[in-house]
């Protein structure tokens, strides 16, 4: 199997598990793997991403200039170049709509409160980015901003987005991202949060530069 074989089923899988979950819905979410410094391959505009198959999915430059497929690429592109032009790092991209993160996404209220040790070791800080209109060069630019140094970003009346150095990693990443919003809806039911303290978020977030650097 060639690399593009490989990564067009891995994201048809990844497609797949984000709408079992309903994290994508309709034609909503994209998502892409960056093959080398020159090509990546992203989710086509327009279709369910929970059915998917490899003709679907596109193949475009670091220019963005299409390269193989038979549907337009997500019209997200111009966010994906960005990222990857500002983070050699970060190989998989994944955009989502994850309900209970896109409620505070949408309600204006940030996911900053350090109070689950999984979500800091595996997300770091997650920053809420401003509203901007989907599919612009502005968007590419607040989002990317905000993704020179985080792995996940809450996107104000839009999702969620997460990076990683594949596609798997980003895609756990929105799982931990969806679980610590819904721990803290709860947590607002049932009352105060017990948040960490300084010194402890400090070593978590040594321990997670430890893990990033090895």
């Amino acid at each position: 199997m060639t690399a593009v074989e490989k990564g067009k089923q891995d994201i048809i899988e990844i497609g797949r598990r984000l709408h079992r979950r309903g994290y994508v819905a309709a034609s909503a979410g994209n998502f892409s793997i960056k093959l080398d410094e020159d090509r990546i391959l992203i989710t086509p505009t327009g279709l369910c991403k929970g059915y998917l198959t490899p003709d679907q999915i596109v193949t475009v430059d670091m220019g963005g200039k299409k390269r193989g497929g038979a549907f337009a690429p997500s019209s997200e592109l111009p966010t994906h170049l960005k990222v990857y032009s500002l983070r050699k790092d970060v190989r998989g991209i994944v955009h989502a709509h994850p309900p209970v993160s896109t409620a505070f996404g949408v309600a204006g209220i940030p996911l900053d409160q350090d109070m689950l040790p999984e979500a800091i070791l595996t997300l770091g800080s997650i920053p809420l980015a401003r509203y901007r209109t989907p599919s612009t060069q502005e968007l590419a630019e607040t989002t990317s901003k905000f993704l020179r140094d985080c792995d996940a970003v809450l996107m104000s009346n839009h999702g969620a987005i997460t990076v990683g150095p594949d596609i798997y990693d980003a895609y756990f990443k929105m799982e931990t991202f969806e679980h610590f919003a819904l721990i803290t809806l709860l947590t607002r039911f049932l009352g105060e949060a017990n948040v960490l303290s300084k010194e402890e978020v400090g070593v978590l977030r040594r321990l997670r530069g430890k893990d990033q650097s090895s």
